[in-house]
């Protein structure tokens, strides 16, 4: 098969790496002229990167690479031949035991939280995506089938994600990345891959108060349910999910810990807090001891 890598970024030198060990024929395109390779690899160099891309059979993108320039540059009939390395770790992953964070604030340190919350309960985890590890190289971790996956997803990761994870989890969500989608709609738009390709067994989690999060998850057929974190003070609308009330975090109205006890600063961080304990509740076997 006929690989295009565009864009040679950290993804782009995994992705290289995993299509040449799968025998493919692999080239890479980039804008970079001076752009050093490994020896043998073939290479489509300058401004003109993104043209001619109909004669490959598969257009891995660089997540910063909006497809549809890939597309403008070609032809409509290029967009189904159009992938990504995050698409390609769900594929191959062998574990569907994924949880998946996306929002404009807080997903690496919710994606964190959720990792620890997991590794405390003695689960086998791997962290990466959009934070340190890239998703395709989590592949050579040697992943098992009970082990857990945790994903920090960006819009640009997910614009054309063709899967969701086991659970997806949404954060507050605002105008962001303007500049790379054309308007709000398409932002979030981009978000809502993360929950399209759910299955009533899966689970959606999002924050309620931020009305973005909310339209988002609503496209799931998963289960659903969400956290609050009201302004200090106030009490929360709902008593289900996750929420702060008083100076203590709840699940479902069990007192999980105060928010004293959490030491990141903000309360912001309690929202992010919240969702990771919601994503991990059932999996740490509600042991507010590991909190």
């Amino acid at each position: 098969m006929k690989v295009a890598i565009v864009g040679y970024g950290v993804e782009g030198v995994s992705s290289l790496r995993h299509w040449q060990a799968g025998g493919h024929d692999v080239t890479v395109c980039d804008q970079n002229l001076e752009l050093e390779l490994p020896d043998g690899v073939s290479a489509h160099l300058g401004p003109d990167y993104l043209k001619q891309l109909d004669e490959y059979d598969l257009i891995v993108r660089t997540a910063g690479l909006n497809p549809d320039k890939i597309i403008k540059a070609n032809s409509p009939e290029i967009a189904s031949k159009i992938t990504s390395a995050t698409n390609e770790f769900y594929r191959l992953s062998p574990t569907k035991n994924i949880i998946g964070v996306t929002g404009t604030k807080g997903k690496g340190t919710t994606s964190t939280l959720i990792y620890q919350l997991l590794k405390a309960a003695g689960k086998t985890v791997h962290l990466g995506g959009n934070i340190g590890v890239s998703a395709l190289d989590l592949l050579e971790q040697n992943i098992q089938a009970d082990d857990w996956v945790v994903l920090e997803q960006s819009s640009f990761q997910l614009c054309d994600q063709t899967y969701s994870p086991h659970i997806a989890v949404c954060l507050m969500v605002v105008p962001e990345h303007l500049d790379w989608h054309a308007d709000m709609e398409e932002y979030t738009t981009a978000k809502q891959q993360l929950f399209a390709w759910q299955k009533h067994d899966d689970i959606a989690i999002f924050d309620r108060l931020s009305q973005h999060s909310v339209d988002i998850a609503s496209i799931s057929m998963a289960e659903k349910t969400s956290y609050e974190v009201p302004t200090r003070g106030a009490e929360p609308a709902e008593q289900t999910g996750a929420y702060v009330s008083g100076e203590q975090i709840y699940i479902d109205g069990t007192p999980v810990c105060s928010s004293s006890d959490v030491k990141l600063l903000g309360r912001h961080n309690l929202e992010n807090v919240c969702a990771a304990l919601l994503a991990t509740w059932d999996l740490i076997g509600q042991n507010t001891d590991l909190v």
